[in-house]
């Protein structure tokens, strides 16, 4: 996304919050772009107020996630579970595979991650907040989802809750239809893109990751047979 998009979606909130926006999207657009997979990964907010991450308020994502070394750097199991899964659908690898810091970074480069809610928030998120939040910005977060145009979206938590946003964004319509299971398809620029449930990246118990990385094994499959 060009400078002007953010500049307009963070003038349409108070001067006061202004330094609290985020800006996230394609990490490094030359690599997604020759990604046969190109992945979007969805998540609810920044975690960067009141809390371990406060050096990060305000920060452009997309130089956070990048980073391979210094004090932007970051080593948390959200970036080494993005780059495991992003290993696994685009490369093939099984989900037994681990990845040193210096990978974690250079796979990340590969995808897209936005947050729904780009103001700042802490470890645990106001739900009704990310949810106002995100039909306030239902507009831009239309047009930064069909300028990344990817074609497979992750949508990031076990609940569902950014799944179901998702879908009551890209359709502009409030009630979620009960029959959908874990996955529907949006249509973005004359294609069909996938958009499957998964778990947050967040996780630090074993056993959840490893749960986690067969189930974008199943996805994997899935996408090879499309």
């Amino acid at each position: 996304m060009n400078e002007d998009f953010f500049k307009k979606w963070i003038q349409s909130y108070p001067q006061s919050l202004e330094r609290e926006f985020h800006r996230d999207g394609v990490i490094d657009k030359d690599i997604f772009a020759k990604e046969k997979w190109k992945l979007l990964f969805v998540v609810k907010e920044p975690n960067s107020k009141n809390g371990n991450y406060d050096k990060y308020l305000g920060a452009d994502l997309r130089d956070v996630w990048g980073a391979t070394e210094g004090e932007k750097a970051l080593k948390k199991p959200f970036n080494r579970n993005v780059a495991r899964w992003t290993k696994i659908i685009c490369d093939g690898v099984g989900s037994d595979h681990s990845l040193n810091w210096q990978d974690v970074a250079e796979t990340m480069r590969r995808v897209a991650i936005i947050n729904l809610k780009k103001m700042a928030g802490s470890g645990s998120e106001n739900r009704e907040e990310v949810c106002l939040y995100s039909f306030k910005d239902k507009g831009f977060i239309k047009e930064q989802i069909s300028e990344i145009n990817p074609n497979v979206i992750l949508a990031c938590g076990k609940d569902g809750f950014v799944f179901r946003m998702i879908w009551r964004i890209m359709n502009d319509e409030i009630c979620f239809p009960s029959d959908i299971g874990k996955s529907f398809y949006l249509s973005l620029h004359g294609k069909a893109v996938p958009v499957f449930s998964v778990y947050h990246p967040s996780l630090r118990l074993k056993r959840q990751e490893d749960q986690a990385a067969n189930e974008i094994v199943e996805i994997q499959r899935k996408l090879k047979s499309m």
